[in-house]
């Protein structure tokens, strides 16, 4: 931003339209997917000027949105579910076809399956280029940030990537997304677990990750972010058994919004990768309404086989209920592998 002049700028209004935000949402968005979002049309086409908060921390000439790009993929290795949230704009000035502006940012993620949060602004340099800002220069100044142990996220929650998902600790900023498809009718249906709010949710959440991943006896649940974005799409479930840690229950719900997407299949199988590779238990199996079509079908779609149909053995509310079984040995798995 150095041949940038703020003594030059006319004040032109008292903040940034809505055309300039979406400018510096767009920016937002690339580091919210990792990277790994294309920047072209993002920033102007030359005389780009980045100052980050990694090193080399000043990216500028030629080839400046390329450098900045690469880092920034390294910087973020290990970050998932990472999102923005831009406070009011502040310091807008106007000068022809260029403007700057701050924006107060807080991000919020997960790293190595621990949250944290960050807080700072960012300063943004746009120009006008064929009708649509662009970015000429934006430079990040951290004021605050702060991680939880991982062990306050569900410690030893692993942190896995499948096809289209990545798989990792919930955490209380979940709450909203969670309660939202649980409490959907069709879900609600089939799940033991119906949370009444978005508190009782969080407070789920807090108490899920009070216990180690993996602990003999106790369900802990995982969150299934889409690969791209970062967003909730789902959760699974995995119960290792007090009386043989070499057997693992699995469950799993993918919200309405992302039925039918692959997200499912793709969780569920990276789910068995870690739990028979890396972890080397002997059997997963899972219990399934046989009115769940859907659940069975995506069952059947990773590999596992139905084992058992006990006819009207379990009681669900006010009725007595099928269950299926489906399992899968590691012995299995990897014949399949």
């Amino acid at each position: 931003m150095a041949a940038f002049d703020e003594n030059h700028l006319a004040r032109g209004g008292d903040h940034p339209d809505a055309e300039m935000i979406a400018a510096a949402e767009r920016v937002a968005a690339i580091i919210e997917s990792g990277g790994v979002a294309s920047p072209r049309g993002v920033f102007a086409e030359r005389g780009v000027t980045i100052i980050e908060n990694f090193a080399p921390y000043v990216f500028e000439g030629a080839g400046s949105v390329e450098r900045w790009s690469q880092h920034l993929r390294a910087h973020l290795t290990g970050v998932t579910a990472l999102r923005h949230t831009f406070g009011q704009a502040q310091d807008f000035s106007r000068s022809g076809d260029e403007v700057y502006f701050s924006l107060p940012t807080h991000w919020r993620g997960l790293k190595g399956g621990a949250p944290f949060v960050e807080d700072g602004g960012w300063a943004f340099v746009l120009t006008g280029q064929d009708g649509v800002w662009k970015v000429r220069g934006y430079g990040w100044a951290v004021t605050c940030s702060s991680s939880t142990p991982p062990s306050a996220a569900g410690e030893g929650s692993p942190e896995l990537v499948g096809d289209r998902v990545r798989i990792g600790a919930l955490v209380p900023d979940d709450a909203p997304a969670l309660f939202g498809y649980h409490s959907d009718a069709e879900v609600a249906r089939f799940q033991s677990w119906n949370p009444a709010s978005v508190d009782e949710t969080r407070a789920f959440i807090v108490r899920n990750a009070s216990g180690p991943f993996g602990e003999s006896g106790a369900w802990r649940q995982l969150a299934v972010r889409s690969a791209d974005r970062g967003e909730l799409v789902g959760d699974l479930g995995v119960h290792v058994l007090a009386q043989d840690d070499l057997q693992v229950e699995i469950g799993f719900t993918i919200a309405p919004a992302h039925q039918r997407q692959g997200f499912g299949k793709s969780a569920v199988t990276a789910l068995l990768d870690h739990l028979f590779t890396a972890q080397a238990r002997r059997r997963v199996f899972a219990s399934v309404d046989p009115r769940n079509e859907a659940s069975m079908a995506l069952l059947r779609a990773v590999g596992m086989r139905q084992e058992a149909h006990f006819r009207q053995s379990l009681p669900w509310r006010g009725e007595w209920a099928d269950d299926v079984i489906f399992a899968l040995l590691r012995s299995e798995w990897n014949d399949r592998r």
